[in-house]
């Protein structure tokens, strides 16, 4: 079976999905943090860069949710569409893109519930990030809580997951 019957197959147009986009996506700055509002095939979203510091790093703490425009309605993971990978095409081409305006040594994403099923979403986003910037990557699932750092060369993203204290992150 070639690739092209394989993605015939599963239904999944793989190319569309690495370069969706977001629809109007707006980055301003809300509390000190990066916040973007976009929406992908009319369901609308919010991103949250928000900057953290460990020890000598600054880090990124990537977050994001369905937004309704006032209340954040559900988790990205819960949505049960024919567009969730383009949503999550879209959420990683945004963050990606975003993360380069910064000086930041490490990303972190963390799920504190739905741990397992987030942590798969987490992953496969970290995965991409780290691959298209050239970094490192580690991941953790401890005290009920999964983390994923990201970290650019130099960054001991060890050191930091085993520190981080996962009660109060």
């Amino acid at each position: 079976m070639k690739v092209n019957e394989i993605l015939d197959w599963v239904g999944v147009d793989i190319f569309e999905t690495l370069n969706t986009k977001f629809e109007n996506l707006k980055w301003v700055i809300e509390d000190n943090r990066d916040v973007a509002y976009g929406a992908v095939d009319g369901i609308k979203l919010k991103l949250i860069l928000d900057p953290i510091n460990f020890k000598k790093w600054s880090g990124l703490n990537l977050t994001f949710s369905v937004w309704d425009g006032e209340f954040y309605k559900e988790t990205i993971g819960t949505i049960q569409t024919e567009k969730f990978a383009k949503i999550v095409g879209a959420i990683t081409n945004a963050f990606k893109d975003r993360v380069k305006d910064y000086d930041w040594d490490f990303l972190s994403l963390v799920a504190k519930d739905e741990v397992e099923r987030r942590m798969r979403l987490y992953t496969s986003i970290a995965n991409r990030i780290y691959r298209e910037l050239g970094l490192g990557i580690n991941r953790t699932t401890r005290d009920g809580v999964g983390i994923i750092i990201i970290g650019r060369k130099g960054v001991d993203s060890q050191e930091i997951l085993s520190k981080i204290d996962v009660q109060n992150e």
